[in-house]
């Protein structure tokens, strides 16, 4: 009976000295992202929807609206994006956010406005519902009596009476579109800021008051203040746009 027993303690002995079996965490993949943001400046002061600024000749002004197109950015054979849209009154800075890893984005190419591959398809059919370039998402920024997208808007209001009444009573339009104005951009170097979580961002900036105060290609608020990108206003379309391109600038 007592080696009975002996070997009943033994047994207990071996079980309460056996490690518990620890279950391993389980590791979920993290994909990178990369995430481009526009913030709209005016000199050195970030700009605001509907917030007065200066011009060089004195002009108060303010912007009611900026959006553009960018399509087919890359850098070399590895594309970051097809497409996306900027509106800065709905979405703030963001630009857009995709999967793509760091290393392969130090530099970057792409348009400014919707190549001449997408710029004439059907924004109602030939897109998906959550393609920037759908009827839907475009909004106001394509021209049904013209078959095409509106590749740059910036609009706003202006006081050009000194007079120190702000009546902001004269209104500015640029829109820019049409094959013979899409834009292009080259950003050799791209830095890129590691927010965590696999995601690095690059913040880019467009100081719209280089729309103006060009020392090339000036615009007088007062006498150019409006283009749709007709053939008459040929020269204020090609001001703007060069302008515009100038005006942003990479991390």
């Amino acid at each position: 009976m007592k080696y009975f027993i002996l070997s009943i303690c033994v047994g207990l002995l071996a079980v309460s000295c056996k490690k518990e079996k620890v279950e391993e965490p389980v590791v979920t993949p993290v994909t990178p992202q990369l995430k481009v943001t526009v913030q709209p400046v005016f000199g050195a002061e970030n700009l605001y929807i509907d917030s007065v600024y200066t011009t060089s000749d004195g002009w108060d002004v303010k912007f009611t609206e900026v959006k553009f197109y960018l399509t087919h950015w890359a850098n070399g054979a590895n594309e970051l994006i097809d497409v996306a849209r900027f509106d800065y009154t709905e979405n703030g800075t963001k630009c857009f956010q995709v999967e793509g890893d760091v290393a392969n984005f130090g530099a970057l190419t792409g348009n400014i406005g919707v190549s001449t591959d997408y710029n004439h398809d059907d924004p109602s059919s030939d897109f998906s519902a959550d393609s920037p370039l759908n009827i839907m998402n475009a909004n106001n920024m394509h021209w049904s009596w013209a078959s095409g997208y509106i590749f740059v808007i910036l609009e706003g209001r202006s006081d050009t009476i000194p007079n120190g009444i702000p009546l902001f009573d004269h209104t500015f339009t640029y829109h820019i579109g049409s094959d013979t104005y899409l834009g292009s951009e080259n950003f050799p170097t791209v830095n890129w800021t590691d927010a965590g979580n696999a995601l690095n961002t690059a913040e880019f900036k467009l100081d719209l008051k280089h729309i103006f105060d060009n020392a090339t290609n000036p615009i007088d608020v007062r006498s150019e203040y409006m283009t749709h990108s007709g053939g008459s206003e040929a020269a204020l379309t090609q001001k703007v746009l060069t302008n515009f391109l100038e005006a942003l600038t990479a991390p």
